[in-house]
């Protein structure tokens, strides 16, 4: 099993048990995690060489389902240290991710300020019947 912590990325090699038509097959699976959306993980305790994480999936209608992976290692030492890597790297991914947040929130109302909001135009004649462009007044109503 490869494992590759880069760019708030975690990317696994490793190989997998599929069935198909009551036959066992050893297939080698590729699967990257964004590192922000992993919720937990850790090594078993009973088990010490089963590293296991669960992963906040959201699918395209927003919908979001959390999914439990775990791997086999060779030896808990594996283990640990998969987790302590995944663990630190997860924390930065967060942290990078809470600043580009506020940067944005930031950039948002910079430029809420410099730029004015311009009255809503509508289609008019002027003395020529030529077509202009007027501004719609709005009353404010208070409620």
């Amino acid at each position: 099993m490869n494992l590759k912590i880069d760019d708030g990325y975690l990317a696994l090699t490793c190989k997998q048990v599929v069935q198909e038509g009551g036959e066992n097959k050893r297939v080698l699976v590729d699967c990257m995690f964004q590192l922000r959306r992993i919720t937990w993980c850790e090594v078993s305790a009973q088990h010490s060489n089963i590293f296991s994480w669960t992963y906040r999936h959201e699918n395209k209608y927003k919908r979001i389902t959390l999914n439990c992976h775990s791997v086999i290692l060779k030896t808990s030492k594996k283990a640990r240290e998969m987790n302590r890597q995944v663990s630190e790297a997860r924390q930065q991914a967060i942290q990078r991710h809470q600043q580009l947040r506020r940067k944005n929130v930031v950039c948002d109302k910079v430029a809420q300020a410099v730029y004015q909001v311009l009255p809503k135009l509508v289609n008019s004649t002027d003395e020529r019947s030529n077509k202009m462009l007027t501004t719609i007044e709005e009353d404010e109503q208070e409620l």
